[in-house]
């Protein structure tokens, strides 16, 4: 993923937490939120880190409400566990599916 891409997926990311109510924030909810996804199974790790990175800034910020900030903890704590379930991979087999239908 080049830097414009990272910058990009970075934005995506922060718009998802800043537009959805904070009970509903999810892993597999930010996600499926994306439109035009620019990445496929092969980028899964810098997502990861990019996203990781995020919530543990949006987690430093002393603006939010007390139950917003222990949802990002929780998202935090479990990302690891959450990042390895079924419903990730398929999200990324999915995406790598259109894309390989795209390119022929």
């Amino acid at each position: 993923m080049n830097v414009y891409q990272q910058a990009r997926l970075s934005n995506q990311i922060k718009d998802y937490f800043d537009e959805v109510n904070f009970p509903e924030w999810s892993i597999i909810g930010y996600l499926y939120s994306i439109r035009n996804s620019i990445f496929t199974s092969t980028n899964a790790n810098e997502v990861a880190v990019i996203m990781k990175e995020i919530i543990n800034n949006y987690g430093k910020l002393t603006s939010f409400l007390v139950n917003a900030w222990r949802k990002l903890e929780q998202l935090v704590k479990n990302f690891e566990s959450i990042w390895n379930r079924p419903e990730i991979q398929q999200y990324f087999d999915k995406l790598d599916f259109n894309y390989n239908k795209n390119e022929y």
